[in-house]
């Protein structure tokens, strides 16, 4: 097999890909990964069939002009239902989508108000991580000097002190594994598998894997 990474279109179809002829919902982003890879891991994980807009016909300015509630994308497409933008808002209503039908109980964490808690503190904590990584971690479509990336925010982004430092976010993190022996689910944020523990994986969790191209590119 390839080692090479997989193209953010290629991986996006492959986790858009519905089990069922009649989805439950329709998610549409940018060809990037992005805030397309959290809401899209969430999806993958709800139980529910669904797919991703197909890029050779899904009509963003048109969508724009008459759908998007705030002319931005992701959005969520629910049958019958308003469309849903923002990713954090796209997350909860996956979740709950996924609750009530009996897909994933327990994932929206209504359960239990512990859980509920948590998964919304971690869809925040993500968002907080991705912006932190906006603000001072190039890509290939921002480089190191543009969009406001400066070789002070870097050093702030990688170092252990300064209000964007992943280290601080991360050591905050640690206070939310739970440690719980009537449970038996050290090491898990809450007792079920909840929308905002798998949002954090692909949204703030990324910064994981940003750490291999860390250097100024």
């Amino acid at each position: 097999a390839s080692s090479r990474a997989a193209s953010p279109r290629a991986a996006t179809r492959a986790m858009a890909a519905s089990s069922a002829d009649a989805p439950a919902f329709t998610l549409a982003y940018f060809d990037v990964l992005a805030l397309g890879l959290p809401t899209g891991m969430v999806a993958a994980h709800s139980g529910l069939p669904w797919r991703g807009k197909d890029p050779e016909t899904f009509d963003w300015p048109k969508v724009k002009a008459e759908e998007a509630p705030f002319s931005q994308l992701p959005l969520l497409f629910r049958p019958g239902r308003r469309t849903v933008a923002h990713s954090a808002a796209i997350a909860r209503a996956i979740a709950a989508m996924a609750h009530r039908s009996g897909a994933r109980p327990g994932y929206d964490g209504s359960d239990d108000e512990d859980d509920a808690a948590v998964s919304d503190m971690l869809i925040a904590e993500a968002l907080d991580v991705y912006a932190a990584l906006q603000k001072g971690q190039p890509t290939c479509f921002v480089k190191m000097g543009d969009g406001g990336k400066t070789d002070t925010a870097h050093d702030e982004l990688w170092g252990d002190t300064g209000r964007i430092s992943l280290l601080r976010h991360f050591a905050c993190l640690e206070k939310l594994v739970r440690d719980d022996d009537d449970v038996k689910q050290t090491g898990w944020f809450s007792k079920r598998r909840t929308a905002g523990g798998v949002f954090f994986l692909g949204g703030g969790g990324g910064a994981g894997g940003a750490a291999s191209t860390r250097a100024r590119v």
